[in-house]
């Protein structure tokens, strides 16, 4: 038998999933999750005793495919904005378990499960709001960062586009001012 890596590891909430394409995260709880795949595209899934469900959630704005164009122009933002949302809950999470645990066992008394959560220490503990703070700065600077790359590739793109179409013609330019402009000048 040969050695393989194991294609998931988990850290509370938090699981890193392992792939040919590159590492895909994912946060919740036994039976949903929520996440963004290697490729930068969030999915929300779900599912116990064998039947399970797997949703792409979609990108607006995104006028082509980001499979279609080369790894160095694709969009960046929505895989951000996905990333310090789930790192985000994860940080919540961790460090109130015991309202997150109340919940889950309400919805687990609701549902009729016979499971039962219970909480730990919080993880951060006085370092809290530091940690929280400084996700937030990270996290708020790798959105402009992305913001800001999209729009620039965007805008090379649009740029790109426009020096390859053909010039106009005489005849172009004649319709296109009207019959009652003359194209030629005095």
């Amino acid at each position: 038998m040969g050695w393989f890596l194991r294609k998931a590891f988990r850290f509370g909430p938090l699981r890193f999933n392992l792939s040919r394409s590159g590492v895909g995260i994912s946060a919740g709880v036994k039976g949903a999750r929520v996440g963004v795949d290697a490729r930068g595209k969030g999915y929300v899934a779900g599912g116990r005793g064998g039947l399970y469900f797997r949703k792409r959630l979609a990108s607006p704005g995104v006028a082509t495919s980001p499979d279609e164009l080369p790894e160095s122009l694709r969009p960046q933002l929505p895989f951000a904005l996905s990333v310090v949302l789930v790192v985000g809950l994860a940080i919540l999470g961790l460090q109130f378990q015991g309202t997150v645990c109340a919940v889950l066992n309400i919805a687990y008394a609701i549902l009729g499960q016979r499971l039962h959560c219970s909480p730990g220490a919080p993880v951060f503990g006085a370092y809290f709001w530091p940690a929280l703070g400084l996700a937030v700065l990270l996290g708020v600077w790798w959105i402009l960062w992305a913001a800001r790359r999209d729009a620039r590739i965007a805008a090379w793109l649009v740029e790109r586009a426009e020096r390859e179409r053909p010039p106009i013609t005489r005849d172009e330019l004649r319709r296109a001012m009207g019959p009652d402009r003359p194209a030629d000048g005095p």
